[in-house]
């Protein structure tokens, strides 16, 4: 028997690029990405709030949270599922690194997303990376199990009952030297449901696109310009 080929997806494709169907199948058939460039700035600011929160437990990220502590050891470490299988039964993993890891002291764990961001209620945009890193750590592939789950003696981190954002958005000056300035910023907590249904939907969507023969037609998207402009230039 043929084994079928397993697809490794990323949370971040589920979210964004999947938007797109014309950037999505060539990111997995051409090595084309539908990625626009991080500031690093960014990843300033969320390494300076993890550092700040992570040692101060659960509740100083949210009163609504249950009592608990931040598993550091997990926290933006690369972690793969298990095989899982859509819908219409293509195998396929998950794999990312998630921002924070709760794990609260009656049990259950949770998995937080932090964000520097102008608040609004409407996140939903970001529902399936948590969903995916809540089926991670219910159902890791061995090597991330041995690696990380089993330092806390555990082979796996369930049931996630907690997902949700914590969002910072910048706001006013409050003080300011010839070196630096102190800045506001405002916070709120966002939580967010499981649904994993609602995951493998999108999942068996995703597989749908990627399994076809040649990309979907160039859509509006921004950057299917440039595959198009770097596939003209390849057959000149």
């Amino acid at each position: 028997m043929i084994e079928k080929k397993v697809t490794r997806i990323a949370p971040s494709d589920i979210s964004f690029t999947a938007n797109c169907g014309h950037c999505l199948w060539h990111k997995y058939h051409t090595g084309w990405k539908n990625e626009s460039i991080f500031p690093s700035v960014f990843s300033l600011l969320d390494i300076n709030q993890k550092n700040y929160f992570n040692p101060l437990g659960v509740k100083e990220i949210s009163k609504d949270l249950p009592e608990g502590i931040v598993d550091q050891k997990i926290a933006d470490k690369f972690i793969t599922s298990k095989v899982f299988y859509d819908n219409k039964d293509r195998p396929f993993r998950i794999g990312g690194k998630a921002d924070l890891i709760l794990i609260f002291d009656e049990g259950g764990y949770g998995v937080i997303d932090n964000k520097t961001s102008k608040v609004r209620d409407n996140q939903d945009s970001y529902f399936h990376q948590l969903e995916c890193y809540a089926q991670i750590l219910e159902n890791p592939d061995e090597e991330t199990a041995e690696k990380f789950f089993q330092a806390n003696g555990m082979q796996k981190y369930a049931p996630v009952t907690h997902m949700g954002l914590s969002i910072f958005e910048p706001s006013k000056i409050i003080d300011h030297s010839s070196e630096s300035v102190t800045q506001m910023y405002d916070r709120k907590w966002i939580p967010i449901d499981r649904n994993p249904k609602k995951l493998f939907d999108k999942i068996t969507q995703i597989m749908d696109v990627i399994a076809l023969p040649e990309a979907p037609p160039a859509s509006e998207c921004s950057r299917c310009k440039l595959y198009v402009n770097a596939l003209e230039e390849a057959r000149k």
